[in-house]
């Protein structure tokens, strides 16, 4: 493991806190989960670094210099949800923050094969990143849902 970067629990964490919270101080994140300033620092400094958080201004002062907040930045990440039905296929792509970026649904697979399919998936997902302008190395995971078993599709 890097020894410059925190460890991923601790990361995921204070990650997870900010976006339910943000925005939210270094002070406070302490505080929330327990973790020590520098664990703090190391981590905050780390998801900055990443673009994954942001500084969003100063809090108000509670007798020293005011605090700088963290919110989380949704654009930094992006995520694709494909939901095949038989005469649909759905693609949804949504930021950290949950909200949809882009949506298009077309027609089903219908009888198609399985091939087929992922084939016309690849096509389509890529055609949609393009409408979207996405840049691909945001896009971080991808969820598939489908019915199961098709009918109509050649057993494997």
């Amino acid at each position: 493991m890097n020894q410059n970067r925190p460890r991923e629990s601790s990361r995921g964490k204070i990650l997870d806190l900010i976006r339910v919270s943000g925005p939210v101080s270094r002070v406070e994140l302490a505080e929330m989960t327990g973790l020590t300033q520098a664990t703090i620092s190391t981590a905050v400094r780390s998801l900055l670094n990443d673009g994954v958080v942001l500084e969003a201004g100063r809090g108000e002062s509670t007798g020293g210099k005011p605090r700088m907040l963290l919110e989380l930045n949704p654009a930094s990440r992006l995520g694709l949800g494909v939901h095949i039905g038989q005469d649909y296929i759905t693609y949804v792509v949504a930021d950290l923050s949950g909200r949809v970026v882009g949506r298009r649904r077309v027609s089903g697979p219908g009888n198609a094969t399985p091939m087929a399919v992922v084939s016309r998936i690849t096509a389509d997902v890529d055609n949609l990143f393009e409408a979207l302008a996405v840049d691909r190395q945001t896009v971080v995971g991808m969820g598939v849902a489908a019915p199961g078993p098709w009918t109509g599709l050649p057993a494997p």
